[in-house]
């Protein structure tokens, strides 16, 4: 796989959060048009769109057709079709869907889904049997359906919550954190850094070791920034592929049980205290950065 020098694939993008890393390969690895739509979701530049890149890198992209359409485009992949979408151009939605199916993709790439038309886009392809993957404005992995399912016109909702529970693949919520400078970071103790209840949120021990980030140090390598770049903390589920249990996600989403189903059996996935738990664990992150992530700073 060639990359553009400006995108990381996505084992380095993912390289703390394996099992998420395990069910985007197996989402990749598709080699023939199959039904489905895999959400990548957060809030403002969280790194959504440097995920659908490496998704798309990491495709075989001569075999498969794969059809991206941008607002705006801002990686062309080799051997992807990209679609600019703008408005001031006068494009529409419904133009927009005419010309997707006209090209019969087997992948198709939405950059961003914002309102009731690119809703229905997304709705609709997957129902012509396209495998979608588009992103989304949204807190949390199961916020991103509350977000999705509101998007769309009452009339319209049930036959999306049925699109949405037979065909969802997965959503991945991701927030960025500031990753600790580990050339002049200071590595102490948990107990002497973190109070009793961060410890217990984070499931650590007092004489788990931590990195303190350190800002305003001479250091070469962060400038005295503290900081060595951004790391991915991950909300994601991945939905259930057998049909009793479908019928359940089903019965969940018209409910409006959404909460629910993170935990349902046959559903894959890590929670967000997780992963930021792990990172700091791993001396990825330090504490401070962490509680931060989960709004609890």
């Amino acid at each position: 796989m060639t990359m553009n020098d400006s995108v990381k694939p996505l084992a380095v993008l993912f390289q703390h959060e394996p099992e998420t890393l395990g069910e985007l390969r197996r989402l990749a690895a598709v080699k023939r048009k199959v039904p489905g739509i895999l959400l990548v979701t957060g809030p403002v530049s969280q790194g959504k769109t440097t995920t659908i890149t490496a998704l798309q890198y990491e495709m075989d992209r001569t075999r498969l057709e794969i059809v991206s359409i941008d607002n705006p485009t801002e990686h062309v992949v080799p051997f992807v079709r990209h679609i600019e979408f703008d408005r001031r151009d006068g494009a529409t939605w419904s133009r927009a869907s005419g010309q997707l199916i006209g090209m019969d993709p087997d992948v198709c790439f939405l950059s961003e889904i914002n309102d009731r038309d690119s809703a229905g886009l997304g709705f609709r392809v997957t129902e012509c049997g396209y495998f979608c993957v588009a992103t989304l404005h949204a807190g949390s992995a199961v916020g991103s359906l509350y977000r999705l399912i509101k998007l769309v016109d009452d009339g319209d909702r049930a036959g999306c919550i049925d699109v949405l529970a037979y065909n969802l693949v997965g959503v991945v919520n991701q927030r960025l954190a500031q990753r600790v400078c580990s050339r002049c970071a200071s590595t102490v103790r948990a107990g002497d850094r973190m109070a009793p209840e961060l410890l217990k949120r984070f499931g650590m021990a007092p004489a788990d070791q931590i990195r303190i980030r350190q800002v305003g140090e001479r250091c070469l390598s962060c400038a005295g920034t503290g900081s060595d770049g951004r790391v991915v903390t991950i909300d994601s589920f991945f939905a259930p592929v057998v049909a009793s249990e479908r019928h359940s996600f089903r019965r969940a989403l018209a409910a409006g049980e959404v909460d629910d189903i993170a935990s349902m059996q046959g559903v894959v996935g890590v929670r967000r205290v997780a992963s930021v738990a792990r990172l700091v664990r791993e001396q990825v992150i330090d504490p401070d950065e962490g509680a931060r992530v989960m709004g609890w700073a």
